[in-house]
């Protein structure tokens, strides 16, 4: 299946508050999804204009811009750096539901570092999310406020590596690897303001609900066994980190040392959505989805090689097609193809140990089975109508801002569209995958050829 990196989908814009005496940076990409915004210096001035007060803007909107040149510069920044006996809370993991959902697995984690405010001088709390390949580090910021009470706000921190400006672009090697890390050329920061009516918006998960109402912190797997993070105490926690670490061995991740790596702690992050007093009203119940795993697979979580059966996460799964919630994780602790996983471990240690110098994209490891189970495909069989619950309805229903263009569109009202309306649909529908403006964007759906067909049967009639 050909998938699209967030890199890709933002193209090279990316990256620094540079003087002026800095080369103009590269063409815009075709698959920008955020060419409509400004970049390096000039964002941060809208940014910094937007007048919030908070821990992100005190360290970007002082007169300079600061250093950013790796993801260990922007932890010290934001005073989460793992330094001495004030390391941050942590914790990895194998499947995420987040802008970065394709691309994450156990061989390739997603990375949450985060203080609590009593762990912090301004008494304020930061969260920075890290998955290598996309060049983007999400950040959440929530003013001080005793037990994490204030409003919750989001910025995407985009950085170029010196393989952008080479003719030839970046590489698996430049993005997958350890030098991802390092040698940031350039940067920009977005917040969620920016954002809101882009492929990358953060409320329409963050605020299912609509304007007004509260933003969420989301951790859909929230009591033990935290099914998918990487721990030491739990089996589908341990799985998971030895699958990371037949790749990475002793390996910094994400400015995260190695010899930490293995305390990876999901209590953590669920004490950090339980004080924010989010709501998570799409709840992955952990345990009894995993038992039902087991006793149709005992091997599992260790050896996924027959995929578990839940009928507990089928209800979940249901409701996401219907269009009511947003997709659920899979069902198995791993998403993984054993086949796949075991050929791009070898593949990294190949290119890390130098005995290789090409790497494939490490990424392209989850089973056909989960690709539906995520949500990436719509369910199969499904009519015009079901195809758009399911594909459309998170970012296309009419609880969602209204006064952004894509609330023109409403994926549970689509018989009463016009003419006009159904020409625009269809030339979404057909863009190429790499197009910024093809629907459902790349990143988090794809339509299979037949049910492409389905939809445009139906506009047509």
């Amino acid at each position: 299946m050909s998938r699209l990196s967030l890199g890709a989908l933002v193209g090279v814009a990316a990256l620094s508050a540079g003087a002026a005496c800095e080369p103009p940076p590269p063409a815009r990409d075709a698959s920008d999804v955020l060419s409509h915004l400004p970049r390096y210096e000039e964002q941060r001035d809208v940014l910094c204009a937007r007048g919030r007060d908070n821990a992100i803007t005190a360290v970007f909107c002082q007169n300079d811009a600061p250093d950013v040149a790796g993801i260990v510069d922007l932890l010290r920044l934001l005073d989460l750096e793992f330094a001495g006996d004030s390391r941050p809370a942590f914790a990895l993991t194998g499947h995420s539901s987040s802008l970065v959902a394709r691309h994450v697995s156990a061989i390739n984690p997603r990375a949450v570092i985060f203080k609590f405010p009593e762990d912090r001088n301004d008494g304020s709390f930061v969260a920075v999310a890290f998955t290598r390949g996309d060049q983007v580090v999400e950040i959440a910021v929530m003013p001080p406020g005793g037990e994490i009470d204030g409003d919750i706000q989001f910025y995407l921190l985009r950085y170029e590596q010196p393989c952008t400006d080479a003719e030839a672009g970046c590489t698996p090697k430049d993005t997958l690897t350890s030098a991802t890390e390092t040698g940031w050329t350039r940067w920009s920061l977005y917040d969620d303001k920016d954002l809101e009516n882009s492929v990358l918006d953060c409320l329409h998960c963050h605020q299912p609900e609509g304007p007004q109402t509260r933003i969420h912190f989301r951790m859909q797997e929230l009591n033990n066994p935290w099914t998918h993070w990487f721990s030491g105490f739990n089996d589908g926690g341990r799985a998971l980190y030895r699958d990371y670490r037949a790749a990475h061995g002793s390996e910094v991740y994400a400015g995260i040392p190695p010899a930490v790596i293995g305390t990876s702690n999901p209590i953590l992050i669920e004490q950090l959505v339980r004080r924010s007093n989010s709501k998570e009203p799409f709840f992955f119940d952990s345990r009894i989805i995993e038992d039902e795993i087991t006793a149709t697979n005992a091997a599992q979580p260790a050896d996924n090689s027959v995929v578990g059966i839940s009928p507990s996460w089928q209800v979940l799964y249901d409701r996401a097609v219907a269009g009511e919630t947003i997709p659920p994780p899979f069902h198995d602790v791993k998403i993984t193809d054993p086949i796949k996983l075991a050929a791009m471990t070898r593949a990294y240690v190949d290119v890390v140990s130098g005995r290789d110098a090409e790497l494939p994209d490490i990424r392209e490891v989850i089973r056909p089975e989960a690709v539906i189970g995520m949500s990436l495909v719509p369910a199969p069989g499904l009519d015009a109508h079901g195809i758009f619950r399911h594909a459309c309805a998170q970012c296309h229903n009419g609880s969602l801002d209204q006064s952004l263009s894509r609330a023109r569109f409403n994926a549970f009202d689509v018989d009463n569209l016009d003419a006009q309306q159904r020409d625009l649909l269809i030339d979404r529908l057909v863009r190429q995958a790499d197009d910024r403006y093809v629907m459902p964007p790349s990143l988090f759906r794809e339509l299979p050829a037949e049910d492409l067909k389905t939809l445009i049967d139906f506009l047509r009639r």
